[in-house]
């Protein structure tokens, strides 16, 4: 496998960009912000790797996984991968299933606390 060529599709890709940078200075790294530039990204820059966000509707599906042959792997930045559908067998799609599974069970913990303390009496 060649050299990764990473693409970062997201509203906001400085947000990306920047910790992945600092971590990988010598990686091939390319920003998208729009659906509208996506297809002149795609061609000129020939991603292996796509960090996916959701900028809009509707997702640019078929040109991410059908018109873009250079395209291994997409990893979404949400836990939802539906937009995808129909995943193609040539492009792995992974997603970020998981990542607030700690903050979430603190907030349910600490609401089952709150209401054993009867605290929405005290508000």
């Amino acid at each position: 496998m060649s050299k990764p060529r990473v693409l970062v599709l997201a509203r906001e890709p400085d947000i990306y960009r920047t910790p992945i940078r600092a971590r990988y200075p010598e990686l091939a790294l390319e920003t998208c912000s729009s659906y509208e530039a996506l297809g002149e990204v795609l061609r000129q820059f020939e991603p292996t790797v796509v960090l996916s966000g959701k900028i809009g509707a509707p997702f640019p599906r078929e040109l991410l996984l059908d018109n873009a042959p250079s395209i291994e792997w997409v990893q979404c930045d949400s836990a939802g991968v539906d937009h995808l559908r129909p995943f193609s067998s040539r492009v792995r799609v992974t997603s970020a299933s998981g990542i607030h599974d700690e903050a979430l069970a603190d907030y349910v913990v600490c609401a089952m606390l709150m209401f054993n303390l009867h605290f929405p009496a005290f508000f």
